[in-house]
């Protein structure tokens, strides 16, 4: 790969929040998993673009999607 152009594999695990109806007790407590992809791509100085992928691993309650994203970053300080 050029330098600094990279490719991660990815996954999280997201726990807490519930549903309530008015002040009742809360129900269905939520958790979930997911996994997917990020790459990274260097544009010039200082630039980079970012694409990302999520998909549903595990849950409930209407959390099985899947995602996708695009970043285009700027680098404001100079490298260390």
């Amino acid at each position: 790969m050029p330098a600094g152009q990279w490719l991660a594999l990815d996954w999280g695990y997201y726990a807490g929040g519930a549903t309530t109806a008015g002040a009742g007790k809360a129900i269905n407590p939520l958790s979930n998993s997911r996994y997917g992809l990020t790459f990274s791509q260097p544009l010039g100085a200082g630039l980079s673009a970012k694409l990302s992928w999520s998909n549903w691993l595990s849950g409930q309650y209407g959390q099985k999607f899947s995602t996708i994203g695009a970043a285009l970053q700027y680098r404001w300080f100079n490298r260390i």
